[in-house]
Parts: C-alpha cells; structure tokens; sequence
C-alpha cells in the first residue's frame, strides 16, 4: 500500500478533495497521513480506516528536503501532495 502524505487538506480546496476521495473510496488503497503546522496532534478527519493524529508538518517538509535521518519512519520515498 502506498504511503501518502498530505498538506492543505482543512482548507476549502483540500476539504473538497477528501470528500471526493472518500465517495471514491481511495483512502481503501493508500496510507495517508496528514500534516498540519497548527494542529499537530489533534484528530485527523475521519475515515473509513479511522482516525489518525495529525503530524506535524515541519518534520515533513524538513524531510523531503534533506531525505532520511537515523531511524526516522519518513524517507523521501513518502509521496508529498499539496493543496492550497
């Protein structure tokens, strides 16, 4: 299963785009994880998988710039998807 992570996703853009990809079911074939710079560990949105905490996204920005530390669980293999 594909490891996504997401940025954007509780502004009007972002929020349109989960509820399509809830009535599409794509959360059924991805791993998603959200990030956010304000709302690091708070409750994701709810999907059929669950809920997660939400990440904090200056770790993943920091990652996808200089790649992988030492037993960090993000890699820069992670896809990184923005929507403002």
């Amino acid at each position: 299963m594909k490891q996504i992570g997401i940025i954007g996703w509780r502004g009007m853009v972002g929020s349109v785009l989960l509820d399509r990809m809830r009535e599409e079911r794509d959360f059924d074939l991805i791993a998603p994880t959200f990030f956010s710079t304000s709302q690091a560990g708070a409750a994701g949105p709810q999907l059929s998988t669950g809920t997660a905490k939400v990440q904090d996204a200056n770790d993943i920005l920091w990652h996808t710039s200089t790649g992988k530390r030492e037993g960090d669980p993000f890699s820069s293999e992670w896809c990184l998807g923005r929507w403002f």
